[in-house]
């Protein structure tokens, strides 16, 4: 459940970022799993700690 939330809250950062949709911000989150080889909530998590920082 931890990671679902996660995940939304990354769309949500993606959505102000990009200006798009969450339909549209999901692609990009999962390009950023499959890039860095890694599950989706842990770029996720990134997008959400980049954010809160600034």
């Amino acid at each position: 459940m931890h990671s679902r939330a996660i995940i939304d809250q990354a769309q949500g950062v993606l959505v102000v970022q990009f200006r798009c949709t969450p339909e549209d911000a999901s692609p990009h989150l999962v390009e950023l799993s499959q890039h860095s080889n890694r599950k989706l909530r842990n770029p996720a998590a990134d997008v959400v700690a980049s954010a809160v920082r600034g």
